[in-house]
């Protein structure tokens, strides 16, 4: 079973990389839009480059096009160094920003600063992903570091002396890109008089929180599938109340997650909205639905979520698919997939991100398939993740319309 990982792993990481002195204000660029223009905002591709590609080819890219990466473009999948070189060659294409994210801040610390020395096999030890550090290592050297013992001093040394233009590079990304009325950062912003780089680049769960800025901000950096109670989706979040565009899809740190973009359309004084994504799965087509093929029990259960920072049940009721559990933060009960259940010593978790959700369809609709798990098989259906029973399945195909 794949593992979900947290975006971020407080309990290892020391977010003090991220404090800085004097003044930083340069970090936040100011700029004024066109009467007519097309902003493309992608966040979090975390070494996915395939999906950046899929995505430019899907939005049909143009010249004039204003393009902003927000941030977390490397680290934790599969494309770490070819990323890190896209973003410098898109860098240097009119009309692009490329923001600086925890991700790129955090890896060109623990290469550059020597007090950071210790933390670089702290991270590789407890990180299961994949790392730019380890992968610059072991293209100038031949080494796996992840794998290998290893001198993170000679590591330092041996990166900065391979690699300063990739390192001036990580250095000099800015924090976040004003460009009235919106405000593009990573992570979440308090004030643009008082710039915070912890704020900018590392704020939980800015969605929840409330911002009195004049602008409607456009961020990643926490998946919206950590938000909604009863739903787990990965499509963004575009709450005008809240004056919040949340974007981040999860890639590579949520399972099965994606990489989404916005297209925002500027005509005048309006704005029209059209989001896109890739992942790594594929399409397959609903055959059949049969409401008197399910499990009536199954057919009253209500929507019930379980998220990877609060995943501690209690089994009430062992069935032979879905097992009635108790959610032991909230006392809600609602039903588990046996295979997502797991007993370390006398506690039982939750083992992925995970929703109770039935999908009702039509034979013709197509859903994105994850994976079989006894007789039902895990899918998302308009982003929206859920079950549906595997025999309504045609078989495996190769079709990837978005």
């Amino acid at each position: 079973m794949m593992l979900c990982y947290p975006l971020y792993n407080y309990a290892i990481i020391n977010l003090d990389y991220l404090k800085c002195e004097g003044d930083m204000s340069e970090r936040l660029i100011n700029i004024t839009l066109n009467e007519k223009e097309r902003i493309v905002v992608i966040s979090d591709i975390h070494g996915g480059l395939t999906h950046l590609d899929a995505l430019l080819d899907q939005i049909e890219l143009k010249a004039e096009d204003l393009l902003i990466i927000l941030g977390d473009f490397i680290e934790k999948g599969p494309q770490n160094i070819e990323m890190l070189y896209r973003a410098m060659l898109l860098e240097k294409r009119p009309n692009t920003f490329v923001l600086s994210g925890n991700c790129e801040s955090f890896v060109y610390q623990m290469i550059t600063n020597a007090e950071r020395q210790g933390m670089i096999k702290t991270y590789l030890d407890k990180v299961q992903y994949p790392s730019l550090i380890s992968d610059l290592y072991d293209r100038a050297c031949y080494i796996d570091i992840k794998t290998e013992p290893f001198d993170p001093e000679e590591v330092q040394r041996v990166l900065q002396e391979a690699y300063p233009s990739e390192l001036a590079f990580l250095e000099h990304l800015p924090w976040g890109l004003s460009a009235p009325p919106f405000i593009f950062v990573h992570a979440g912003i308090k004030s643009e008089h008082d710039i915070d780089k912890k704020t900018l680049l590392s704020y939980p769960a800015f969605y929840e929180a409330e911002h009195n800025l004049d602008k409607i901000v456009v961020v990643g950096h926490w998946p919206v599938l950590n938000y909604l109670d009863h739903c787990l989706l990965a499509n963004p979040i575009l709450d005008f109340d809240k004056q919040i565009l949340n974007i981040d899809g999860g890639y590579s740190v949520k399972w099965h997650g994606q990489v989404n973009a916005l297209v925002i359309e500027k005509n005048g004084d309006q704005y029209e909205y059209k989001s896109y994504f890739s992942d790594d799965l594929k399409e397959r087509k609903v055959k059949a639905y049969s409401v008197s093929s399910i499990e009536p029990h199954l057919m009253a259960g209500k929507p019930f979520k379980i998220m990877w920072n609060d995943n501690q049940i209690e089994v009430i009721e062992t069935l032979p698919e879905f097992s009635l559990c108790l959610k032991k933060s909230t006392n809600e009960v609602g039903l588990v997939k046996n295979e997502f259940i797991q007993t370390i010593g006398d506690q039982t978790y939750c083992t992925e991100d995970y929703i109770f959700k039935l999908h009702h369809l039509e034979a013709g609709d197509y859903v994105r398939f994850i994976e079989n798990y006894g007789e039902y098989a895990f899918v998302k259906y308009n982003h929206e993740y859920g079950w549906i029973p595997s025999v309504f399945l045609e078989e495996d195909q190769e079709l990837g319309a978005h």
